[in-house]
C-alpha cells in the first residue's frame, strides 16, 4: 500500500509550484522586452528577427550589449 499526501498539502504544493512558475514566466517577459527595447535603439537592424539571428550568432555582443552601460 502506497503513502499519499494529504489534499492540503498536495494543494500548497501545487500552489507553490504554479507561483514558481509565474515568477520565471514575468522574469523571462520583462528580459525579452528589454531586449527588444535595446535592440530596436539599434541602428542597423530594421526588424526584430534580424536582430536576433545576429546576436544568436555572437553571444559576447548580445551580453555586453544588455550588461555595459550605455555611453552618454
Amino acid at each position: 500500500m502506497a503513502l499519499r499526501e494529504p489534499p492540503a498539502l498536495r494543494a500548497r504544493l501545487h500552489d507553490y509550484d504554479e507561483g514558481r512558475c509565474r515568477g520565471r514566466l514575468r522574469n523571462l517577459a520583462c528580459l525579452t522586452n528589454a531586449t527588444i527595447s535595446i535592440t530596436r535603439c539599434q541602428p542597423e537592424f530594421r526588424y526584430e528577427p534580424e536582430a536576433n539571428r545576429h546576436f544568436a550568432a555572437r553571444v559576447q555582443e548580445a551580453l555586453d550589449l544588455l550588461l555595459v552601460p550605455p555611453r552618454g
